[in-house]
């Protein structure tokens, strides 16, 4: 098997600096270059990273256009005990987000949820009828 080694550029500005007095748990120097190259620096933005405010950091999701349509779809599909398919892809978010919608699904119910990860060799990107 192929060993892959990481090279991680190293930031002239020594981030992480400003936390020497008083380091956080999480100042291990790698996390806090990872948070710097994103601009995500200095004790209150890097506290608000990892303190996450649901109220204030997520956005209305109805401003989506076709929102109510959707979630009226999935009501409709609940009341007729209808399958649910998800279609996911290969990659790191799309597995997350399958198994996320699939735990969802499950969790209001749903008792007839499928997933689908293509096989990206065989099947390529994106959804397609062969799959």
């Amino acid at each position: 098997m192929m060993q892959r080694n990481w090279n991680v550029k190293k930031r002239k500005d020594s981030a992480g600096s400003e936390f020497k007095n008083n380091p956080p748990s999480y100042s291990e120097s790698i996390i806090l270059q990872l948070l710097a190259s994103r601009g995500i620096v200095g004790n209150d933005e890097v506290e608000k990273f990892f303190k996450f405010d649901y109220d204030a950091d997520i956005g209305n999701p109805f401003l989506f256009s076709q929102m109510e349509k959707a979630v009226n779809r999935i009501i409709n599909a609940k009341e007729k005990n209808e399958k649910i398919a998800i279609f996911g892809d290969y990659d790191a978010d799309g597995v997350t987000a399958s198994a996320l919608m699939f735990e969802t699904f499950s969790q209001l119910g749903f008792t007839r949820v499928i997933t689908y990860i293509p096989d990206r060799q065989i099947e390529g990107y994106g959804m397609n009828r062969e799959a």
